[in-house]
């Protein structure tokens, strides 16, 4: 538990140096970009960045769970439900508090109103773009799925793929900026990780799904 709490805390230093520089230098380029992105990329973008809705994944998890727990007793399928869940859920929350108490303006407001920067414990509307809880949720559940699969290569990389096109979605829908992005990443992957090494640390799960 403790080498998991080291790399998830690694993970969130790297991501917040990335997110300053981005601040500073590709933050706004890439929100003006996203402008003129085609109606259809915006409309193909809105679908695919549901997969970062926690409704979509936890009912499902926690379904499971409840079926491999007491209606088909299987530990080991049993603990990997619990671990999706835990990350989604752990990523959601987290992501949600941050996104209003850090209080970062959306990129809406830099092209209505010219602003650009950060509203701290304000609780204002729309200055809650950081970090992006789609993002977070995206790669919780994609991370944790496929940690779930180490010896599944090609379905661990396209499930990684997947949260990196999820997240990266909301940056064409303009919805975050690429700093908000990789704050919420870095926290899906942290969920992942304890949660993964909390399941792991209780004995209730392996290694792996033998499937």
């Amino acid at each position: 538990m403790k080498s998991a709490l080291l790399r998830a805390l690694l993970v969130l230093a790297l991501a917040v140096l990335l997110a300053s520089g981005s601040y500073a230098t590709l933050d706004q380029p890439i929100a003006h970009l996203a402008q003129h992105a085609p109606a259809w990329l915006g409309k193909l973008a809105a679908l695919v960045t549901r997969i970062g809705n926690p409704g979509w994944s936890l009912p499902p998890a926690a379904l499971l769970w409840a079926w491999w727990r007491w209606r088909r007793p299987d530990p080991v399928r049993a603990a990997g439900a619990a671990r999706v869940f835990l990350a989604v859920a752990g990523a959601g929350i987290a992501s949600e508090i941050l996104e209003r108490c850090v209080g970062r303006a959306r990129p809406h407001l830099l092209f209505e109103q010219d602003i650009y920067g950060f509203a701290f414990l304000q609780f204002r509307r729309h200055f809650d773009s950081m970090p992006s809880s789609h993002a977070a949720v995206s790669f919780a559940l994609c991370l944790s799925l496929a940690l779930l699969l180490p010896r599944h290569r090609f379905w661990r990389g396209g499930l990684l793929a997947l949260a990196v096109i999820a997240a990266s979605c909301r940056l064409i829908l303009n919805a975050h900026y690429l700093g908000d992005v990789l704050i919420g990443a870095a926290l899906g992957i942290a969920a992942a990780l304890l949660a993964a090494a909390w399941i792991t640390s209780r004995n209730a799960a392996p290694a792996a799904l033998r499937t």
